[in-house]
């Protein structure tokens, strides 16, 4: 990746538990860039409680989410690993754990377009795992 790439984001998460889906999608405007050898991408989404920076780092298999602002995190998905964190909200502080079963992340520099999709349980709270999938879908703009 040449600089940093203007991007129309959109972020699908399916939630399931048991037979029941939860499905929400953000569409949003962000931007894609290479550093070292890791991949990131940055969007602002804007909540109830108020405005929230991601920044979503990727390198492998691996991909770190972190987030600030009305809420805080930095949760790390690793294929095939189980990883710990915190998610800070105004209302308090969650214990969070994710199994993640599978991160796959594909860029096409000459389109300017690309997907990451995430595959894992996440418990909070130590609470029974729920079943995740997001997918980002990017797509280049012109500057």
């Amino acid at each position: 990746m040449q600089s940093e790439v203007q991007v129309n984001l959109e972020l699908d998460t399916v939630i399931g538990h048991g037979r029941d889906k939860e499905k929400t999608n953000l569409k949003t405007s962000g931007s894609v860039f290479q550093k070292s050898n890791a991949t990131y991408i940055k969007y602002d989404e804007h909540l109830e409680a108020g405005k929230v920076s991601n920044v979503v780092k990727i390198t492998g298999t691996q991909v770190t989410v972190i987030r600030r602002g009305a809420v805080s995190m930095r949760q790390t998905f690793e294929q095939g690993k189980t990883t710990e964190s915190v998610y800070q909200s105004p209302f308090g502080a969650l214990q969070m754990e994710a199994k993640t079963t599978q991160v796959s992340f594909e860029w096409d520099e000459q389109n300017r377009s690309g997907k990451l999709s995430l595959d894992y349980q996440l418990s909070l709270q130590q609470e029974q795992p729920r079943h995740h999938q997001m997918t980002f879908t990017l797509k280049g703009v012109s500057v």
